[in-house]
């Protein structure tokens, strides 16, 4: 991983002065740069737009100029351009579109910011022929804020407005299309436009064909992202999600990733991750437990959103541009973070121009759709006054530059290009001052206080007093004062928030020498230790398993402590999936040490075991009467939220053994026969029905619907993630081994009826699709009334044809017909 040294690709002079007819508006940006592919450029083209200059194409494989339209100071621009590339034999058709903000040829103010001007040229022809090629125009009924073209929606435009007016537009620059925002005061911030064959976070049945439209929006003082399909085949625009994202409009950029990884960082430094995805066919913005909180970049202090500008790369690596450095000292620094493990992979540092020194400076990261490049964008602040623009600097005109930055970044995160990094990160990451994880030349930066408790703490166990140290532990804590907190009400809907209360703020490094000095992780397992002091530490949800260097659940482990490591699945966020594998390895060791294996005979896969016979045989003496049974303990890992790819790494890394593999397959299988001998409820009953906040009777969650004894087996989708994983690394070997074969053949007799069965209540979905759209208008309009939002009124021939086709199918609404023959 590493970030190149910049190159310049082009620059151009900020006119001294428009045209006094031109009417600059008061935030412009001086030059717009996009970049497209193009099949005889191996690195593609890159249409720039300069104030008072005009358009130019560029090669960036050469970078020379192949298109070139001077229009001059009369005119400037709204947006940046866009070109597009179509080959029809050995003809190479380039068409450029872009957004007029004013020009000597526009007339009065409805056309300011609405015009659209195109150009064609075949890149096979002569000069000549070229040049006799004309301008095409075309206004739109609403302001211009972006243009896109896709590679789904071939010769064809899509133009934005400032309040998410979407409008599509063929070659010709005919309205094919358009689509009004629900309300007209929301404020669109930004828009990403993807391929639907490169989003990997949609649902596979979703719009096979289309260009997906990801915008920032910003309404009444909350934001939210807003995801529209725009049909190829149709040329119709299709909503498929409204996610809100926060209560703050303090957003400074977002980026996403084809994977879905969207990542939102506000002006006061504050980095938030979240994820895209579709686990019920339905997208679902799911915030990720990390979230940096960066420093010294100016955009921290100036809470200028010009000063920064992030963009998505691959997976979840992020690109960052921002101004470094006191303001008689700036450099442009280019971080390259993987966000996923929170850690800086590469940096690069470059001097300001010295023509954009003496101004304040605005940044602008452009995808080039290449791993390998990116375009920068230098350009005086757009929130310099019209009349500074004009003026020169020191006798000569500041000038815009346009930087490629080449990247070499993996296509995708791993641990291993994660590791040894995390000190890389510190200089560019705010100190919290309610965590004092950080050290000065080895001493801990807590007060003395805290250090004395610590100093006590650690003799009284080197005496082997863990009573001493519980009462300096707890007599500290008695005596530490509290900070209050200001929060009054919760996010979801007006009641007390409990962490409003008055509470002792720890400090991350405090927290840290405490369970090192009262677990003593290097001493023997016979050594006395504090159990007291560690369990009300994770009670209050203050222990990080990166605090112990041998890892948590192993110290734990070596103490015997499994009430702790219970506690512990509960409280720790950040427990490693090798740490939990490993502990499962010793807790089947114990297993299978303490329980005999069932008793097995030649009919033994014709024999159906009872679902509720979790241990098939009466336990010997055991070892140890804390240990907890395999049960138990698989039952905390499948509840624990695991990631996929490093818990098949560690259940490959500790799970060799195949006798290992089949006892828990055992525990998986009468799981699954408790879940499939259960009768199959086609109508929830009525302890499964609630109504909501807004009074709408809803069907609760599958966790709240197990019955009485059941409530200590994992759902059945848990049970199901364990047992596919286990078979995908272990399958090989099961099979080689008549061991196995019985629990095989019994999970796969299990699991065939549950397939059969969900293909035939799958022929529901049609029938009953029209009630549960019913069901879930009603939703959605009473959450809209309690917000005191008015759903758009339908046109009235949309209205009609509805009622049309619900007659057709002899189904109105909430009316069920049986016929009994």
């Amino acid at each position: 991983m590493s970030v190149g040294e910049p190159f310049t690709l082009s620059t151009y002079r900020i006119p001294q002065r428009l045209s006094k007819s031109v009417k600059l508006p008061s935030i412009v940006s001086d030059l717009y740069a996009t970049h497209h592919k193009a099949s005889g450029s191996s690195e593609g083209y890159v249409t720039v737009a300069a104030q008072g200059d005009g358009v130019h194409i560029l090669d960036l494989s050469t970078l020379h100029p192949v298109i070139s339209h001077t229009l001059g100071p009369s005119t400037t621009f709204c947006c940046p351009p866009v070109s597009q590339i179509i080959s029809s034999g050995d003809a190479r058709v380039c068409t450029t579109y872009a957004g007029i903000a004013s020009s000597s040829e526009t007339s009065g103010n409805d056309e300011l910011n609405r015009t659209i001007w195109s150009w064609s040229e075949n890149l096979s022809s002569s000069i000549v022929d070229r040049t006799s090629q004309k301008k095409k125009a075309a206004s739109l009924p609403h302001p211009i804020s972006g243009l896109f073209t896709n590679s789904e929606l071939p010769s064809r435009l899509l133009a934005s407005s400032p309040n998410g007016d979407w409008t599509l537009l063929d070659n010709e620059l005919k309205v094919l299309a358009t689509r009004k925002p629900g309300n007209s005061k929301i404020v669109l911030r930004k828009t990403l436009v993807f391929s639907r064959q490169s989003c990997r976070f949609l649902p596979s049945h979703t719009a096979p064909q289309a260009a997906i439209i990801i915008s920032l929006l910003e309404f009444q003082d909350t934001s939210r992202i807003s995801v529209l399909a725009v049909d190829a085949n149709t040329d119709v625009f299709v909503e498929m999600a409204d996610l809100k994202l926060s209560d703050q409009t303090d957003v400074s950029d977002v980026s996403c990733c084809q994977d879905g990884f969207l990542s939102v960082l506000t002006q006061l430094g504050s980095w938030t991750s979240f994820e895209l995805r579709s686990p019920d066919n339905t997208l679902q913005l799911t915030p990720l437990p990390d979230q940096l909180h960066l420093g010294n970049l100016s955009f921290t202090t100036s809470h200028s959103s010009e000063e920064v500008s992030i963009i998505a790369l691959t997976s979840s690596h992020v690109l960052l541009a921002g101004l470094s450095g006191p303001s008689s000292n700036r450099e442009i620094a280019l971080l390259l973070w993987d966000l996923q493990y929170s850690v800086l992979l590469a940096s690069r540092m470059i001097p300001i121009p010295t023509n954009l020194t003496d101004k304040k400076l605005s940044l602008n990261l452009v995808d080039a759709m290449s791993s390998s490049n990116l375009l920068l964008l230098l350009t005086p602040s757009a929130s310099i006054s019209a009349q500074e623009r004009r003026k020169s600097s020191g006798g000569t005109s500041a000038t815009s530059a346009v930087l490629v930055v080449p990247v070499v970044v993996p296509p995708r995160s791993s641990i291993a290009n994660a590791m040894g990094r995390a000190a890389a990160g510190a200089p560019w990451l705010a100190k919290d001052e309610g965590s004092e994880g950080v050290t000065v030349n080895g001493e801990p930066t807590y007060d003395s206080v805290r250090k004395k408790v610590v100093s006590d703490l650690r003799t009284a166990m080197e005496q082997n007093r863990p009573q001493s140290a519980n009462d300096t532990f707890f007599a500290w804590e008695k005596r530490e004062p509290v900070e209050k907190k200001n929060r009054n009400t919760s996010v979801d809907g007006g009641k007390e928030d409990s962490e409003s209360e008055p509470r002792i703020v720890y400090g991350y490094a405090f927290v840290k020498d405490v369970l090192n000095a009262v677990l003593r992780p290097t001493q023997p397992q016979s050594m006395p230790y504090s159990s007291q002091v560690v369990r009300h530490l994770l009670e209050k949800k203050l222990v990080s398993t990166n605090m112990l260097e041998t890892g948590l659940l192993s110290v734990l482990r070596l103490r015997n402590d499994w009430d702790s490591i219970k506690l512990a699945f509960s409280t720790v966020s950040d427990l490693q999936e090798l740490e939990i594998v490993d502990t499962l390895r010793y807790v089947v060791a114990r297993h299978r040490r303490t329980y005999k294996p069932p008793a097995s005979s030649e009919h033994d896969s014709d024999v159906e075991v009872d679902a509720m016979q979790l241990d098939p045989v009466a336990p010997i003496t055991p070892l140890q009467d804390d240990i907890p049974s395999l049960q138990d303990y698989m039952a905390l890992c499948l509840r624990y939220k695991l990631s996929e790819a490093p818990f098949r790494f560690a259940l490959k890394r500790y799970m060799k053994d195949v006798d290992d593999v089949v006892c828990l397959l055992d525990v998986l299988d009468s799981w699954i026969g408790l879940w499939t001998s259960k009768e199959l409820q086609l109508m929830p009953s009525k302890k499964l029905l609630e109504k909501n906040e807004f009074g709408i009777v809803t069907v609760k969650g599958r966790d709240k619907e197990n019955t009485k004894g059941d409530t200590g087996v994992p759902a059945l989708s848990e049970v199901l993630f364990f047992v596919q994983t286990l078979l995908d690394i272990s399958f090989i070997n099961l099979i080689q081994n008549p061991a196995s074969h019985r629990v095989l053949r019994r999970i796969q007799s299990r699991i065939e009826p549950e397939i059969a069965s969900i293909d035939e209540t799958e022929r529901l979905r049609g029938p009953l699709h029209v009630f549960a759209a019913t069901h879930s208008k009603a939703i959605k309009d009473a959450k809209e009334a309690s917000e005191g939002k008015h759903a758009p009124k339908g046109d009235w021939r949309q209205k009609r044809k509805l009622a049309q086709d619900q007659a057709g199918m002899g189904i109105g609404l909430y009316q069920l017909e049986e016929l009994i023959l």
